[in-house]
């Protein structure tokens, strides 16, 4: 997080599938999910967070930056968002 940490709300979702906690990230003024953050001690370590990319103001091309690890709903994909 660079800034607008205070602009967000978590809540501590306990009922996973994985049994792990998996916090979420909110922004206070409208509600939008900003980010995931699972608690899953091997992701933890690796200070993992999942990004909604709907709440991104412009397109990114993120191969600039890293390399996706998982796709997951690729097919559905948002039309700026290089595979």
């Amino acid at each position: 997080m660079v800034q607008g940490e205070e602009s967000l709300t978590k809540y501590s979702d306990n009922g996973t599938r994985s049994g792990y906690t998996l916090e979420r990230y909110f922004c206070k003024t409208c509600g939008s999910n900003v980010f995931l953050q699972p608690l899953r001690p091997e992701m933890v370590e690796k200070d993992l967070r999942v990004i909604a990319l709907g709440s991104l103001d412009s397109p990114i091309d993120w191969g600039e930056f890293i390399e996706a690890a998982v796709l997951r709903f690729a097919v559905t994909k948002i039309a700026f968002q290089c595979l």
